[in-house]
């Protein structure tokens, strides 16, 4: 649920790919049945307007109970009001405003869908040296760097660090809500080929607290990221980058998820 990465994993079949590979290797464990609710470009804000709210419960009363949300939201929040200008005091306002949306957002799934558990995705490092080379037309890359405040590598890293550990803290603080840190994701996977460091000198993001994976001197590599002719995508992962993330995910996330449910 939520934003661009939530309907590139919907489109891409990512999470639906290794869920069944999963079941295909464990037949008879769990049975999912996936559904989707996401519209990209949209904010947490919009999510926890009254459109947003009635849309989330338009979507929950059409669909069985729901155990399990993953939920993606921020990123276009971060974009549209963080400026690496901005006064401390500020960026941790602007933070502390969005994640409130985030907050809102989950208060309502929990008080449609009592019981359900939130899974927080968490967005990887940008990749803005090589987006900004891009050369189609109309491309959004060089407009989201300019409304950060034109950032240099490890100013945007930073920038989005600092962001993430704020929903890394809301996680912490809500019940059935846990943050998935994806920071370093795809430098841990694939290295940084264009600094000669391998992934295995690398570290994966943790997963149980807040300690970002890779160098956060260095942007997402291209690799990972969504490559077309003339352009190299800032934010969104690869195909094959989102279903590694989700592979992930199934493993150290939602899988350990389920299991403590069933257990109590």
């Amino acid at each position: 649920m939520g934003d661009s990465w939530a309907s590139f994993i919907h489109w891409s079949g990512a999470l639906q790919k290794v869920v069944n590979q999963y079941q295909a290797e464990h037949a008879g464990s769990y049975d999912f049945h996936l559904r989707y609710l996401q519209l990209p470009g949209t904010k947490a804000y919009q999510w926890n307007s009254s459109w947003g709210r009635f849309l989330t419960y338009w979507k929950l009363r059409k669909q069985e109970p729901v155990d399990v949300v993953i939920l993606s939201l921020g990123g276009n929040d971060f974009i549209e009001l963080v400026d690496k200008h901005q006064m401390p005091s500020e960026q941790k306002r602007t933070f502390q405003e969005i994640t409130n949306n985030i907050q809102g957002v989950i208060d309502q799934l929990q008080q449609w869908s009592p019981g359900v558990r939130i899974l927080l995705l968490g967005y990887d490092y940008p990749n803005f040296e090589e987006s900004l080379e891009n050369w189609l037309v109309g491309d959004p890359d060089r407009g989201y760097w300019k409304s950060l405040g034109r950032p240099d590598t490890v100013e945007a890293n930073r920038l989005i660090t600092d962001f993430e550990e704020y929903k890394f803290q809301l996680a912490e603080q809500m019940q059935h809500v846990q943050y998935v840190n994806n920071l370093g994701l795809m430098q841990s996977i694939y290295g940084l080929p264009k600094h000669g460091i391998p992934a295995d000198e690398l570290l994966e993001p943790s997963s149980v607290d807040f300690v970002p994976g890779g160098d956060i001197n260095f942007a997402s590599p291209a690799v990972g990221m969504l490559t077309l002719p003339g352009h190299v995508d800032s934010i969104h992962l690869s195909l094959e980058g989102y279903r590694l993330a989700m592979d992930r995910l199934l493993t150290d996330f939602l899988l350990p998820l389920l299991q403590n449910s069933s257990r109590n």
